[in-house]
């Protein structure tokens, strides 16, 4: 029998959604501390018999997760089933909560951030990032990665003023922008990299020769934070957009949205820290085989 099983719904023939990506290498990890692991997108063409199953699906509301989930998830023939929060509830109340519920009377649920005290059936267990396919810090480094833009309706506008005391501020620079589609009309970008592509030629291609990657919109996580830090690259953020947990200290750089050229000023200032202990601090602080083996222990195996 299988020791764990790692799924989500199927989305794509390549690895480039969210719970498609966290459920590959978390599997790849629980593989190499020597457990049967391994990760196959939902539906299952026939019952899997296994101890352990993890969905690294989005945690939805209840209506949501009986329509897509509950059936696919209810054919497996695991002892146990765990989902995978973004970060610990404890008492909190979420619009998902409904749905975890499910998951904690069956198994329980893993947490990548430690928010509030949990709750008895959640365990924490951290952000892990796989170093295999994050490039190491650029000795050239001359890029600014926006992520994401014009993909969601919560994302910031790029202002184009902005843009221009970027590039008076920093001589030289880059400017690339993550998102779906096209980019949008006169956004005064040099590099557009759509999402779609494979994650790891994703993570080469918008990581390489960074020195500053710039979230557009609020993040309950973001792995891609994460990933960038790995490769020496410093997150220009302003308030309340990046989880603190989430964050290393020489790869902090917040800057005001309201201040005219904070922005600028703000990457100024990411272009001269230092990329090789940015790199140092996230690989300790996003260290996948510790988050594996504190997966290992919540699951029981």
């Amino acid at each position: 029998m299988q020791d764990v099983l790692v799924t989500c719904r199927t989305q794509s023939k390549e690895l480039c959604h969210y719970p498609q990506i966290q459920g590959h290498y978390l599997a790849k990890q629980l593989a190499r501390l020597g457990l049967q692991a391994e990760f196959r997108p939902l539906p299952l063409p026939q019952s899997y018999p296994c101890r352990v199953a993890i969905s690294s699906e989005y945690p939805a509301e209840m209506d949501w997760f009986e329509r897509h989930m509950l059936g696919p998830l209810s054919d497996i023939a695991a002892d146990r089933l765990f989902g995978l929060m973004a970060y610990t509830l404890g008492s909190r109340d979420h619009p998902a909560r409904p749905s975890l519920e499910w998951f904690a009377q069956r198994g329980g649920v893993l947490c990548c951030g430690l928010e509030d005290p949990p709750a008895p059936w959640e365990s924490w267990i951290g952000v892990g990032v796989d170093t295999d396919v994050v490039p190491p810090p650029a000795e050239v480094r001359h890029r600014v990665v926006f992520d994401p833009v014009g993909d969601v309706p919560e994302s910031v506008p790029v202002d184009p003023v902005e843009l221009g005391r970027i590039r008076r501020r920093v001589p030289g620079v880059r400017l690339a922008a993550c998102g779906r589609g096209n980019p949008p009309p006169s956004a005064g970008f040099d590099e557009w990299l759509p999402y779609g592509r494979a994650h790891p030629a994703h993570v080469q291609a918008a990581l390489g020769a960074a020195f500053a990657l710039v979230p557009m919109k609020h993040e309950s996580l973001g792995l891609m934070l994460a990933e960038a830090q790995v490769a020496g690259v410093c997150i220009v953020h302003r308030p309340y957009f990046v989880k603190d947990w989430m964050l290393c200290p020489e790869a902090d750089v917040p800057y005001d949205p309201e201040l005219p050229g904070g922005l600028a000023e703000a990457l100024v200032e990411a272009a001269h820290r230092d990329p090789k202990v940015i790199a140092e601090q996230a690989r300790a602080a996003f260290d996948f085989s510790a988050v594996a083996s504190r997966a290992r222990a919540a699951i029981g195996l």
